[in-house]
């Protein structure tokens, strides 16, 4: 694989994420946190989706991004610009056609491995979706409800 897969792995193996094709997986007892890098089927972009599967609502040893409890893009995580986005995005449009797209994805990821620290327990999973700190992000019903019922048992 070439850029931008080659890159991404660099990046994420060291912190525990295995590759399986353009998935990327980190598992731990109560979550498995996923990154999927995605085609645009019409340009030439690329997207990073991010994932996490909570084991309390069931088990699944490879959970796909699109099936998991808490989805987002990972260009989310961040607030500035070039972010993840950029770099991904290959079209060649302005502002960011001639940025330094391995510079820009290497200063991302810190971004997505701090989520995935956040998402090593389901306190921390749960604790994330009240405070709802990424604009846009897909929370399941059942994860929802889970957060709910924890927080009202907290009185």
């Amino acid at each position: 694989m070439t850029f931008p897969a080659t890159e991404l792995h660099a990046l994420l193996a060291p912190f525990g994420f295995e590759r399986q094709g353009r998935t990327w997986r980190r598992r731990r007892d109560d979550t498995c946190v996923v990154v999927h890098l995605q085609k645009d089927s019409v340009g030439n972009r690329w997207f990073l989706n991010v994932g996490v599967w909570l084991n309390a609502l069931g088990e699944c040893q490879r959970p796909l991004e699109n099936e998991c409890h808490v989805q987002f893009r990972a260009e989310r995580l961040q607030t500035s610009r070039p972010n993840i986005a950029d770099a991904l995005d290959l079209s060649g449009r302005e502002p960011f056609a001639d940025i330094d797209r391995p510079s820009v994805l290497a200063a991302s990821v810190p971004a997505i491995i701090e989520f995935a620290n956040t998402a090593t327990t389901l306190d921390g999973v749960l604790d994330w979706i009240d405070r709802r700190p990424v604009a846009n992000a897909l929370v399941m019903v059942d994860a929802k409800e889970l957060s709910r019922k924890r927080n009202s048992s907290r009185g």
